[in-house]
């Protein structure tokens, strides 16, 4: 793959990557292959090849680039920028033979804590969410995030199990009251194209690993929306790599959004 000259990987470079991975993605689709991690989650052979792909691709045209992966990553000592990538998002989703899996990939500024680029791809759909810096795009298109202003009538993904933090399940409930549309589909980075794309309102997400948040983040704000942490706190995705979830939306509906999560912790 060629080099950039900005000294990082570009949207042109994440694309070959994304490319790539769902070619892998859609060779072993359909097969019930798994084997169960330490967190008791599902790993199938195709985020192994992924990962094994990213992180060899990256070593070789960046070699001064740190790698931040879900199956593990490359430390740079000194790296002004790291990649953040997860190699399949929405495994249990392609163990069950469904659609929506994606890669989620950022470029990070270790400097700023901020993403320079990103992209999620969607290979059975051919979709690819891209931020290039300036805004965001699908498929080359400009896109932009839907203008509804209030939670009643509102479609929100929110992404949660019993055993996760900031009782997201309150939330959720709280959402339904005020007449909102809540679903969880296991397909967080998917639905951060979703919302960058005017089809779903917001995302809600408790866990910690920026993984799929900080490819979200930059698409949905290129698109001209909001992302923040659960609690309305600015996203910068410093050296522990984590940050309290996260609030993705339009911007119209966010505010409203911060103050259901606050006050169900309560």
């Amino acid at each position: 793959m060629a080099t950039e000259k900005n000294g990082y990987p570009g949207i042109g470079y994440l694309k070959i990557l994304a490319a790539h991975a769902g070619g892998i993605m859609k060779n072993h689709f359909g097969r019930a292959e798994y084997r169960l991690k330490h967190d008791g989650t599902p790993r199938v052979p195709a985020e192994e090849k992924i990962h094994e792909m990213v992180i060899r691709s990256l070593e070789k045209d960046f070699p001064a680039v740190a790698v931040h992966g879900e199956e593990g990553g490359r430390e740079v000592k000194g790296a002004r920028y790291k990649v953040v990538f997860d190699p399949l998002d929405g495994t249990l989703v392609f163990l069950m033979g469904k659609y929506g899996f994606t890669i989620c990939i950022s470029v990070i500024d270790n400097i700023t804590g901020e993403p320079l680029a990103a992209l999620i791809y969607d290979p059975v759909a051919a979709k690819g969410w891209t931020f290039n810096g300036e805004r965001a795009y699908l498929n080359n298109h400009p896109v932009r995030v839907s203008r509804k202003s209030e939670i009643k009538g509102s479609k929100i993904a929110i992404f949660w199990i019993p055993e996760c933090n900031f009782h997201l399940e309150r939330v959720e409930w709280k959402l339904k009251d005020l007449g909102a549309t809540c679903f969880n589909d296991l397909l967080v980075g998917r639905n951060g194209g979703a919302v960058a794309e005017g089809a779903v309102d917001a995302s809600i997400f408790a866990w910690q690993h920026i993984w799929e948040t900080s490819a979200m983040h930059p698409i949905v704000q290129g698109a001209g929306g909001k992302a923040t942490d659960l609690f309305g706190n600015t996203l910068v995705y410093g050296a522990a790599n984590n940050v309290r979830g996260h609030i993705i939306s339009n911007g119209l509906i966010h505010d409203e959004l911060v103050r259901v999560v606050q006050t169900c912790q309560q």
